[in-house]
């Protein structure tokens, strides 16, 4: 998480609360296989999507698959 970043409520964030605002890749926890084949968490970073798009309406009732997070 950056200096450039906001609290959100929205699918982009994974769930963490924050989105990005300035033009920095966006980190996530993700797993992959290591070279020995077993599991291993890692960071992977995708690129920032616009917020004005992801970012849910605050006064707007929630869904059902957000209540049942």
């Amino acid at each position: 998480m950056s200096f450039r970043c906001k609290r959100a409520v929205c699918d982009y964030c994974k769930g963490a609360g924050w989105i990005e605002t300035g033009n920095d890749p966006v980190g996530h926890a993700d797993i992959v296989m290591s070279p020995n084949g077993y599991p291993q968490w890692v960071v992977a970073f995708e690129p920032r999507e616009d917020p004005e798009h992801t970012v849910a309406d605050p006064h707007a009732p929630l869904s059902p698959e957000q209540i049942g997070r």
